[in-house]
């Protein structure tokens, strides 16, 4: 999935003015997931929370 040159942007403008690289990597990882998952809602590839207590079982 691909983020917007104003999507990191932001997150850089969020951030202190000192960061460990892995910090910003994982802010970058947990924007993506975000992305994904409201991608995924918005076509309604969602499963519900009984389904997903199923594939816990397994």
């Amino acid at each position: 999935m691909l983020i917007t040159r104003e999507e990191v942007f932001n997150i850089v403008n969020s951030i202190p003015h000192q960061i460990d690289t892995e910090e910003l990597i994982y802010k970058l990882y947990v924007l993506e997931k975000i992305k994904k998952g409201i991608n995924s809602a918005d076509k309604n590839e969602m499963i519900t929370v009984e389904e997903l207590e199923e594939e816990i079982k397994r």
